[in-house]
């Protein structure tokens, strides 16, 4: 009897956390947002997500006409475990969450909330009914890096030196703008015409978010014409510094 009451107590868990869970990482591959700190809100978020997602999905079958209401009447653990094994439950489970993640990702990135509200005050004429944003700066420009383009950025440090790099899908960046570190897969330096040229061997440039002032992003063509791009500090006290810009590596 012992044994039934773990096993149910499994299927307990696993109902009510796993679906919530699944959409939150869904979620979070597509998009940025407030997640959860502390386990307790974290608990507390996967278990009003996953009822969420069982009432879309629930209402989703019962429409089609699948009888998925069966689990509920269930008292025996082995029917509870045979029930769960088929198709609607397996779905309502484990593939449901991760597309209502997608779905939940795409509204934030696209803000079809905010969309919405547009199409409403043009039809009917009432104005300021848009919500704010809910991204900060550097959420926007961590989209930006990471908009499956290869980026050329110039990271200037709060010495005055400028970094050049390759951001690609090797880099990383750091999701949260409390401590934003980056990751540049190649490293570039500036050659006496201008033009950026990556640096012999290099295997990536690592920079500490608190010495960075700005990021300037340009598209992969700026390595050819760096026009447009800063040029880094002079050395006061080096002649050779002052005849040629360098960048710090």
């Amino acid at each position: 009897m012992e044994m039934f009451n773990h096993v149910n107590s499994l299927i307990l868990v696993t109902l009510v956390l796993v679906p919530g869970y699944l959409f939150a990482r869904s979620k979070r591959k597509f998009c940025i947002f407030d997640s959860p700190t502390t386990w307790q809100e974290k608990v507390l978020y996967y278990i009003v997500h996953s009822g969420i997602c069982f009432g879309a999905s629930l209402s989703l079958f019962i429409l089609s006409g699948t009888d998925v209401v069966g689990l509920l009447t269930k008292k025996d653990t082995a029917q509870i475990a045979t029930e769960l094994m088929r198709w609607p439950w397996l779905i309502t489970v484990f593939i449901n969450p991760l597309v209502f993640g997608f779905i939940a990702a795409m509204g934030v990135r696209f803000n079809l909330v905010g969309e919405f509200f547009n199409l409403f005050e043009r039809a009917h004429g009432i104005g300021k009914f848009e919500p704010l944003k809910e991204l900060d700066a550097w959420d926007q420009a961590f989209l930006r890096l990471n908009d499956g383009t290869e980026k050329i950025v110039a990271i200037q440090l709060k010495d005055g030196n400028i970094i050049y790099g390759v951001f690609d899908g090797q880099s990383c960046a750091n999701r949260k703008g409390s401590y934003t570190d980056l990751f540049l897969s190649r490293a570039l330096a500036q050659n006496s015409d201008g033009t950026l040229a990556p640096v012999p061997h290099s295997q990536g440039v690592f920079q500490r978010g608190s010495e960075i002032r700005s990021i300037l992003i340009l598209d992969s063509g700026a390595a050819g014409n760096t026009d447009d791009v800063p040029k880094p500090a002079l050395e006061k006290d080096s002649a050779d510094d002052q005849a040629s810009p360098r960048s710090t590596l």
